[in-house]
């Protein structure tokens, strides 16, 4: 209730001229939020008085919350009426909102629109200021009742859009709240590592002779931790539309045997195999090497993460017409149709990642379509939950390539 006050006072000073007002909202809002958890379709308006005239406050159940919009009198003349205000003129006639359901015993019956006739949250009270006009025409009550149709349609329209920018902004804040927890997590991982193994080596825990196994631990640990870094600061990179791409003729079998070889080497003590079979025909495309590189390594990384009983990943290399497709197959969790478009999107993460306590970003599927999409190719997904996953990188043949073929 405080924060009301100190919200409708404007300025920080709680008047009080601001206590009543204060004690109606805040009732109004503990009576709503009390009654949300009886339905899943939860939405509604309902008046409120105001110094300065009735207010209004419209809500909807969003997710776990609830988005309201709270309008007072002068919002609700400039935003709701604004429509109105010439056709009113025209007719001189002033419309005044009543929180009271009951009609003036001074003002005539046709001059009087009960919160129950007009489905508004206040009776409509219609004073013209030519007070030898007489009595309003039926043509005219129809328009005014057309006019207020197009208020609460106003109405209503304001709050779905409301509840929907709130929502999106909760929504927002949550995958940007997990990322921040997925990164710190990550770092944590090859930083521990590397004290570990530091402080063992600067105790002298460790025979000359074991000492190069240490050495090598501290150097995956190394690595790892720049290949994270490496890799935020190219997403902010191809977020802000700023990364350089140095395009060059790269024959596609050698390259992409060469980056088998080198993962392989990285996940063989945990017992995974890579298995790939270059083809016969020489594959050149035009590709930023080291970019592609990242691309590639995020899907074999992927892989191997998500396949904890399938310890095999097969990658194939085809040509079809003027494409190339480079695809990485895994027997893995697989991943559900509803998600299968949104994990492209950044901090994104499956459902699987979470139910199986999976490390992961949620930025390294969002890099590998910045990239794909930089060499003029596109990325596809073909997946069904507890059968893998399929993923097809297809790229532009080399201008040379394509004449010759």
């Amino acid at each position: 209730m405080e924060e009301v006050r100190q919200w409708m006072d404007g300025e920080g000073k709680v008047s009080e001229t601001s206590r009543p007002e204060a004690e109606v909202l805040s009732g109004i809002v503990t009576s709503i939020w009390d009654s949300s958890g009886k339905s899943d379709e939860f939405s509604g308006y309902q008046g409120f008085p105001f110094e300065r005239g009735p207010g209004t406050v419209v809500w909807r159940k969003t997710g776990n919350g609830i988005a309201l919009l709270v309008a007072g009198p002068l919002y609700m003349e400039r935003q709701w009426l604004a429509e109105l205000s010439p056709l009113l003129l025209s007719q001189n006639v002033h419309l005044a909102f009543q929180d009271t359901r009951e009609r003036p015993a001074s003002v005539q019956e046709d001059y009087f629109l009960t919160a129950d006739s007009t489905g508004l949250p206040w009776s409509v009270l219609v004073n013209r200021e030519d007070p030898d006009a007489g009595l309003i025409t039926p043509n005219r009550r129809h328009l005014f009742m057309a006019g207020l149709v197009i208020l609460l349609i106003v109405v209503s329209s304001g709050s779905y859009f409301v509840a929907r920018a709130v929502t999106r902004e909760l929504a927002v804040a949550r995958l940007q709240s997990d990322f921040v927890a997925a990164v710190s997590h990550e770092f944590r991982t090859p930083l521990t590592s590397l004290r570990q193994v530091t402080e063992i080596l600067t105790d002298g825990r460790v025979d000359a002779d074991r000492r190069e196994t240490y050495y090598q631990k501290q150097a995956r640990a190394t690595e790892r931790l720049q290949r994270l870094v490496e890799s935020l600061l190219d997403f902010g990179r191809m977020e802000a539309g700023k990364k350089p791409y140095v395009m060059e003729r790269l024959e596609a079998s050698s390259w992409l045997h060469s980056l088998v070889n080198d993962f392989q080497s990285d996940v063989s003590a945990d017992g995974y195999h890579i298995e790939f079979r270059p083809p016969e025909e020489t594959l050149e495309i035009d590709a930023d090497p080291m970019a592609l590189t990242h691309a590639l390594r995020n899907l074999l990384d992927n892989a191997v993460k998500y396949s904890p009983h399938s310890r095999t990943i097969w990658v194939e290399l085809t040509q079809h017409k003027k494409i190339v497709a480079i695809r990485v197959r895994d027997e893995g969790l697989g991943i559900p149709a509803y998600e299968q478009k949104q994990i492209f999107h950044k901090f994104v993460r499956g459902t699987g990642s979470k139910t199986n306590s999976i490390k992961g970003t949620g930025v390294g599927l969002s890099i590998v379509e910045h990239i794909v999409r930089a060499h003029g190719g596109v990325i596809e997904l073909e997946s069904e939950p507890g059968k893998g996953s399929t993923f097809t990188l297809r790229l532009p043949l080399a201008e040379a390539a394509v004449h010759s073929v």
